[in-house]
C-alpha cells in the first residue's frame, strides 16, 4: 500500500506538471490527438480529473501515522533490554579486601560478597574490577568469598589468563537457593539444621537424636548421605569413629562450627540465616 501511496504521490505532480505545460502551449500535445486541435480546456480537464483520481488513491493508501509510531516504539523497546534482563545482571555490592600486583605480570585480588551470585552477575564485577586498575597484566586472579562464611575454599574465581574465565567451586546462586529448598528429613528429634559452605562441597547439615544415639546427616543437592554416629559432650559432638579428629561445636548463636586439631576450621550457619 505505501508504494501506491508514493507512485500515486509521483504521478500527481507530473500530472500537474503535464497541466502546466499544456496550458501554456497545447501544441505539445498535438501528437496524442491528430483528428482535431489540443484546447487548453481540455488540458485544464484532464488535469482535474486525473487531479481527482490520483487524490482519491493517494487517501485511501496513505500510511496510518499511529501506526507507524507504534511499530517505531516498539522498534525502540525491543532495543532496549527490558527491566527483568537488567535487574538480572545488576551488579550486588561487594569489597575487595585485598590487591597483590607482581609488576605487569600478575594481579591477584580476594573479593568478599553479600551474597551468591549468578555467572552473569559474576562477569559484570570480574570486568569492572580489572577495567578499575589503568594498569595492564598479563593474569589478573580474581578469588570470591562469602561475607560471613569462613570457608577452607574461595566459592568462586574469574580469572583473566588472559581471557575471563568463570568457575564456581561452591554452589551458584540458583543452585543454592534449590539446597535452601531441600527436604531434610530425618529419623530422630533434629538438635539443628546447618548450611555447610566449606567452599567445596555446600550442603545441608542436621544433627539429630534418635533413642539414646546421636547423629550428623548429610544432604547435598543431588545426594544424601547415610548418617554418622556422633558422641555428645555438652554443645560438642564428636564422631564415634576415634580416628576422626574433626568434631563440632554448637556456639552462642546456635551456629556450628567446625572444629579440628588446628582449631576452627570453619562456621555453619543456621539454615534460618538464609
Amino acid at each position: 500500500m505505501e508504494a501506491i501511496f508514493v507512485l500515486s504521490f509521483l504521478t500527481v505532480i507530473v500530472l500537474w506538471v503535464l497541466t502546466l505545460i499544456g496550458l501554456v502551449s497545447p501544441k505539445k500535445f498535438q501528437n496524442f490527438r491528430k483528428s482535431k486541435p489540443v484546447t487548453r480546456g481540455q488540458v485544464l480537464l484532464f488535469g482535474f480529473v486525473g487531479t481527482i483520481i490520483l487524490s482519491i488513491i493517494i487517501t485511501l493508501t496513505a500510511p496510518d501515522p499511529n501506526k507507524n509510531a507504534a511499530i517505531a516504539e516498539n522498534t525502540a523497546d525491543t532495543s532496549k533490554p527490558s527491566t527483568d534482563t537488567q535487574q538480572s545482571v545488576d551488579k550486588p555490592s561487594y569489597e575487595i579486601i585485598s590487591d597483590d600486583k607482581r609488576g605487569n605480570i600478575t594481579r591477584k585480588v580476594q573479593v568478599e560478597l553479600s551474597k551468591r551470585l549468578t555467572k552473569q552477575q559474576l562477569e559484570l564485577i570480574a570486568n569492572q574490577i580489572k577495567d578499575a586498575d589503568k594498569e595492564t597484566y598479563e593474569r589478573t586472579f580474581i578469588m570470591y568469598r562469602i561475607q560471613g562464611e569462613k570457608s577452607v575454599a574461595a566459592w568462586a574465581t574469574t580469572h583473566f589468563d588472559p581471557n575471563l574465565e568463570i568457575k564456581f567451586i561452591g554452589l551458584n546462586a540458583d543452585d543454592f537457593n534449590k539446597l535452601l529448598s531441600l527436604k531434610a528429613d530425618v529419623d530422630g528429634d533434629v538438635i539443628g539444621t546447618w548450611i555447610s559452605p566449606n567452599g567445596l562441597t555446600d550442603h545441608i547439615d542436621v544433627i539429630y537424636k534418635k533413642g539414646q544415639q546421636y547423629f550428623k546427616k548429610e544432604f547435598y543437592i543431588d545426594a544424601t548421605m547415610k548418617p554418622y554416629e556422633l558422641v555428645k559432650d555438652g554443645n560438642t559432638f564428636r564422631y564415634k569413629d576415634p580416628d576422626e579428629t574433626q568434631y563440632f561445636v554448637i556456639d552462642t548463636n546456635g551456629d556450628l562450627e567446625y572444629r579440628g586439631e588446628s582449631g576452627n576450621i570453619y562456621l555453619a550457619k543456621k539454615i534460618e540465616s538464609y
